[in-house]
């Protein structure tokens, strides 16, 4: 690509152009099976770009709703004005900033 330390590079992240100065270039094995990053952003970089958190727990059936019902309140409480929980087998709920479930 030609690209050296100094140039930018402009990255679209769901829509949003994202603007970045090159900091430094390494060189990456892909034939190992180490974690290899190939776009590091400096702190903040990303705060405008849509972003979507993530969680995985095994629990037993029986307190599945309530796990649920407790990780999509703290959720809507800490990132917005909106959460919404997804399981598999496919069901949604959302909650309001507020942690009562509506309807």
């Amino acid at each position: 690509m030609g690209l050296r330390v100094g140039d930018t590079m402009t990255f679209n992240v769901l829509g949003v152009e994202i603007e970045a100065r090159i900091a430094n270039l390494r060189a990456i094995d892909w034939s190992s099976h180490r974690i290899n990053f190939t776009t590091v952003f400096a702190p903040g970089t990303l705060e405008g770009a849509p972003q979507t958190w993530l969680a995985i727990a095994s629990v037993a059936p029986e307190a599945e709703d309530e796990v649920e019902r407790l990780v999509t309140e703290q959720l809507a409480q800490r990132l917005g004005p909106s959460a919404c929980a997804r399981r598999s087998p496919p069901s949604t709920r959302c909650w309001a900033r507020s942690p009562t479930p509506p309807g």
